[in-house]
């Protein structure tokens, strides 16, 4: 995207316009009169290795339903990237997550990660909201199934997960929670922000949480006023005595899209980063012999 209106160079240089990318600052591009690029190679070959690379491309949910999903990734994984992703859920509202101005997406890319969001139902225009709401809320999950499937079995023409790590806020939260079931041999990391897990729907009916799989981060800010953070602590509470291994942390003044003041800007990455180096050391720890 070129914001021409921070065209600010004199006449004698000809012509500016700056570059607004997903994940990287703004770019200011200096031309002359005959279009050649007046900016400096150097700094043009250093953004060139660091820039984001993106995709959109579509899988088929369970029921045959087609789903686009936005993925990014790190332009030194070349055409098509393997290895760790995030998956970013929310499917809810009406609405659906944007890559190209999530503050965090830099950071993840930075981090070897690439970074997917489906746009399933229950987000997006008036229609797919609707296909995904009320009675037919099933099929957010079943097209949040689907994106893993599709990530992690070689269906992507991008990228390959060899690891997955799913996310989801708020109503994305309930997404995120049901992945470590649905997907439990998928999923290596569930993190779930003041998540809307309906903890106790979701227990009487056994359709979010049964067995424990995957390790889980769970936050929650006590002074949420849309989300109560009784859910999340019940949801921590029931995967732990299920034998999962989950992490909690709260924050006694955070609120529903404001937490974690005071902390490392960097936490919530080296924890997943973290929480992947012991997924790995347990994959190659030695199994007990079977009598």
């Amino acid at each position: 995207m070129l914001d021409l209106a921070m065209n600010r160079v004199a006449p004698a240089v000809g012509f500016g316009a700056v570059e607004m990318s997903g994940g990287l600052p703004p770019f200011a591009w200096y031309f002359d009169n005959e279009g050649g690029t007046l900016n400096d190679p150097d700094r043009v070959a250093r953004r060139q290795t660091s820039m984001a690379r993106g995709s959109r491309e579509s899988y088929v949910s369970d029921d045959g339903y087609e789903v686009e999903i936005d993925v990014r990734w790190p332009a030194s994984s070349g055409e098509r990237h393997v290895g760790p992703v995030l998956l970013m859920l929310y499917g809810a509202c009406g609405i659906d997550l944007d890559l190209d101005t999530d503050p965090d997406l830099r950071t993840w890319l930075d981090r070897g990660f690439a970074v997917a969001a489906p746009h399933v139902r229950g987000g997006g225009p008036e229609r797919r909201h609707q296909a995904g709401t009320r009675a037919k809320r099933d099929r957010s999950l079943a097209d949040a199934a689907a994106a893993i499937r599709h990530l992690r079995a070689g269906g992507s023409a991008v990228v390959e997960a060899t690891e997955l790590v799913v996310i989801g806020a708020s109503a994305g939260g309930f997404l995120a929670a049901t992945t470590v079931n649905t997907c439990a041999d998928d999923v290596d990391v569930c993190i779930i922000v003041n998540g809307f897990v309906d903890p106790l729907t979701s227990l009487l009916r056994q359709d979010n949480l049964v067995r424990a799989g995957a390790e889980a981060l769970v936050i929650v800010a006590a002074a949420d006023v849309r989300v109560n953070p009784r859910q999340g602590l019940k949801w921590a509470l029931a995967y732990r005595s299920l034998g999962g291994s989950v992490e909690l942390w709260f924050d006694p003044n955070g609120a529903h899209d404001c937490w974690g003041a005071g902390m490392s800007p960097d936490a919530l990455f080296d924890w997943v980063d973290a929480a992947l180096a012991r997924a790995r050391a347990r994959n190659r720890a030695p199994q007990p012999a079977h009598a």
